[in-house]
């Protein structure tokens, strides 16, 4: 029988979008580190792809999961400290901790020694290094693997996306808005430093804010970098109802993205929004919606939600429906 949760609670992190000053160099790290296959290279528009080769690249890392690289148009800003935020995670074995460690090393990836520990939520051992463009990234290997965590086709044995951290200047606020709009509950544990909370999705990942009192320079959706979000999963009969919570209570930002009529704003200052996808934006996406896919919380941390289709009645290996 499959778990009942809160209506549009969150099951998993489907995939996410990182900037990049270097598309192949990004590639060949996604290949070679994390055992990620080439979905597609393409561009915002043919004139783009024209002048300046591929702009945007999806790679599939786990089974179905696609991890965007978007070319920026200036040069990314120093990186926060080696396991800061923003970061995500991948779930590997325990045991196949030493293996991880020596493909690092192999390709000369700065990156941490084994940690254990329970201070984000969940017990486990992490290890944390960072892509070639600063993007923070870990290893994690739970002390319980939660069903469909591994990926069966990925050669170097790195499973599916474990967690996000994130920042936030008001953990208060910022456990208001998963809790309602996410359906995700706190995890409570004496481990937990005051200054973080730990939120778990349904598939047994989690959600991480680390709280700052200025936000880093890389916090932030797409309107700083350029198509930089996460995708939220939900069960897709759920989809459209989690859309319409979050059209019905927040307010569509004013804000057209890749448009000509870009208003110059501190991002920094706005509530809580929605706002239209690119695509969107260019008329390319389909009816089924009516208001703008993305979504902020009051931290700049920008998302959007996935349908997933339920296989054999449990979403351990849920298909894609409703998506970006």
């Amino acid at each position: 029988m499959r778990q009942q949760h809160r209506p549009g609670s969150v099951y998993c992190i489907d995939h996410y979008v990182v900037p990049t000053n270097d598309i192949l160099t990004w590639q060949s790290f996604m290949e070679n580190v994390l055992g990620g296959r080439l979905h597609k290279m393409g561009g915002l528009s043919t004139a783009e792809r024209l002048r300046r080769g591929p702009i945007r690249i999806m790679m599939n890392v786990s089974d179905r999961h696609q991890i965007g690289g978007f070319l920026q148009n200036d040069m990314l800003p120093e990186p926060s400290t080696r396991g800061g935020a923003p970061r995500f995670g991948y779930f590997i074995r325990s045991e196949d901790v030493g293996d991880h460690l020596r493909r690092l090393e192999q390709f000369d990836i700065p990156h941490s020694d084994p940690i254990k520990t329970s201070e984000e939520g969940q017990e486990g051992t992490a290890i944390h290094f960072e892509d070639p463009d600063g993007n923070q990234l870990e290893f994690w290997a739970p002390t319980h693997l939660p069903a469909g965590a591994l990926s069966t086709t990925n050669p170097t044995g790195v499973g599916r996306i474990s967690h996000a951290v994130q920042e936030s200047r008001d953990l208060n606020k910022t456990v208001e808005f998963y809790s309602r709009y996410c359906g995700l509950d706190l995890i409570e544990s004496a481990d937990i430093p005051k200054d973080t909370v730990a939120m778990e999705m349904t598939g047994g990942g989690r959600l991480v804010f680390k709280e700052v009192d200025t936000l880093a320079p890389r916090t932030g959706g797409h309107n700083k970098f350029l198509g930089q979000h996460t995708a939220l999963t939900v069960e897709n009969d759920g989809y459209l109802d989690a859309y319409q919570r979050l059209w019905d209570e927040l307010p569509e930002s004013e804000y057209t993205p890749y448009s000509k009529d870009e208003i110059d704003i501190d991002e920094t200052v706005l509530a809580p929004r929605t706002e239209l996808h690119g695509l969107e934006a260019r008329g390319e996406r389909g009816k089924h919606v009516v208001r703008g896919h993305f979504f902020y919380d009051w931290d700049c941390n920008n998302y959007h939600l996935t349908g997933g289709v339920p296989s054999d009645g449990a979403m351990a290996e849920y298909t894609v429906g409703h998506s970006d």
